[in-house]
């Protein structure tokens, strides 16, 4: 199972400026908040083995 956490809204970008530009709109809180409230939906789906869900890619200069 793959679940992939859309943090910037729907917005898409078209350069690496774009996407530094709205990463600065979107506070770590409101991304974190979205990443646990993904955490939590995959933990209630019937198959998921809750102890094994992990995450990969997110990182902006490791502050997530």
């Amino acid at each position: 199972m793959a679940l992939a956490v859309d943090l910037y809204d729907g917005k898409t970008v078209n350069s690496l400026e774009d996407g530094r530009s709205i990463r600065e709109k979107i506070s770590e809180d409101e991304m974190l908040k979205d990443i646990n409230a993904a955490f939590q939906y995959l933990k209630s789906l019937p198959n998921i083995i809750s102890n094994r869900i992990g995450s990969v890619g997110y990182c902006w200069g490791a502050s997530l």
